[in-house]
Parts: structure tokens; sequence; C-alpha cells
């Protein structure tokens, strides 16, 4: 298979040129997604004002508080969910998420198990002591409390996970409803 061919690429092949920042590659990957093309030469300033929403998120998608220590992976989780039609805030700590929860309002908790500080798991029993409607979904590469006994509604994801697996997480929280 070629990829280009006469200088012309073939359908369904993109091009982004190096070096690229996330947002260019997060926006050239929602346009790949949705079935779009884009100028071959892109340029930062572009992108970042295109891939801003220009209508309100889905009625349909979930308030989710992602809290996560690493920023990449914090940002790379954010931006799936909200490919998936979910609207993601983050947080870097405990400490930070709860802060969030007193500020808005969320539906789902996303929390790393370990976290710097205060763990995933103490996280998720304050969250809900301040939320008692907040559903949790703990993520990490480690062990998963699979057994535990938590007084709340909680599911879990191993790390890595695709959007695929975080979406079938969050479709079986809510349908417990």
């Amino acid at each position: 298979m070629r990829s280009c061919m006469g200088g012309r690429l073939d359908p369904g092949v993109e091009l982004l040129s190096k070096p690229y920042s996330r947002e260019q590659l997060a926006y050239k990957i929602r346009l790949m997604l949705r079935g779009a093309t884009a100028p071959v030469n892109i340029r930062r300033e572009d992108t970042i004002a295109e891939e801003r929403p220009t209508t309100a998120p889905s009625a349909t998608g979930l308030r989710i508080l992602v809290v996560e220590d690493h920023a990449d992976s914090r940002e790379a989780i954010c931006e799936v969910l909200a490919m998936l039609g979910h609207r993601p805030h983050s947080a870097g700590s405990g400490e930070e998420a709860l802060a969030n929860l007193h500020m808005q309002a969320f539906d789902v908790l996303l929390t790393d198990i370990s976290l710097p500080g205060m763990s995933g798991v103490e996280l998720a029993h304050k969250a809900i002591e301040a939320v008692p409607a907040l559903r949790c979904v703990f993520a990490s590469g480690r062990d998963l409390p699979h057994d535990a006994h938590f007084p709340f509604e909680w599911l879990a994801v191993r790390k890595p996970y695709t959007g695929e697996h975080i979406q079938e997480i969050l479709s079986k929280l809510c349908s417990r409803e």
C-alpha cells in the first residue's frame, strides 16, 4: 500500500508536519474520526481556535471529574472523554478534586487509585460524603479494588484503557440507576 503518489496522499491518509503539539495531534485525530480533512499546514493558533466547541455539550454527556496526577495522562483522558461526548474537568490531586466538587456539579468521579497525598479510595469516600449521588470509577495500572465493599456505586478500569473501555464502564455505571 502506498500512502503518497505523485505528491498526493491516498484517501484516508493524513499528514501532520513535525514538530507538532498535542493540541494539533488531537485536532487532527478529531477531524479523522469525523471523516473531515484539514489543510496540510496547520498553525497552532488555528487548531486552538477550531478545537473549541461551537455548540453546547451534549445533554446526554456526563460531567466527569478526572483525577490523575500525571499531567499528560490526565489531558489524554479528558480528550477521549470529550470526544465521547462527555464534559470532563480535571484535577491533579485529591485536594484539588475536593475543591472542584464544592464549586460545581459532577455525575462521575474518575480517579486514579494511587495519588500523592490522598489516595483515590480516600478521595472517593470524602467525595461521596460531599455529593452522595456521585458515582465513582477507579482507574489503576496496579491492583483494583474488585472485591472491596464501598457504601457507594463504583466500578474499576485497568490502565491502560481505550475510549471504548471507558465508555463501556460509564454505560454500566449509569445503567445501575
